[in-house]
């Protein structure tokens, strides 16, 4: 089998992993606390480091958001490191849709006195000042102030 049909087949079930993932931590606090406890956020965290594929970016993102949503997810999320690679991925170029995602999950880890810290700490308020002003997508922008607020 040709090995880049197994990538991509892996890269869609990663995918689908991240999104079920993002809605089950969305769903319930019950729910967000089994994947936090399973150490859903260390490797969502991992799957940002790695990966390369848009999809399968946003989709770790917008569930490392959904995680963040309570103060215990914020913990597990900034204790993953994702911080770090959150906003790594906004300093790249990647589609809107990974840019909002990932500056929705800063949004929600600034909602705690240690995220706002580190993404200080990390250059993120730059970064998230620039995507204000040059993303031309209201979402990248809209959460890109939100965390910045």
């Amino acid at each position: 089998m040709n090995p880049s049909v197994i990538g991509a087949d892996v890269d869609a079930c990663f995918t689908h992993f991240t999104r079920r993932v993002g809605e089950l931590s969305l769903a319930s606090d019950a729910n967000r606390g089994r994947v936090l406890s399973l150490g859903g956020a260390a490797m969502l965290t991992r799957l940002l480091e790695r990966a390369g594929d848009d999809a399968l970016l946003e989709g770790a993102a917008t569930a490392l958001s959904n995680l963040a949503l309570a103060p215990e997810g914020q913990h597990a999320v900034m204790e993953a490191g994702a911080a770090d690679s959150l906003i790594v991925l906004l300093s790249a170029r990647y589609a809107d849709g990974v840019h909002s995602a990932a500056a929705a999950a800063l949004r929600n880890l600034a909602c705690s006195p240690e995220g706002r810290a580190r993404i200080g700490e990390l250059g993120g308020v730059e970064t998230l000042v620039r995507l204000c002003g040059e993303s031309r997508s209201e979402g990248v922008q809209e959460n890109a102030a939100a965390a910045l607020a």
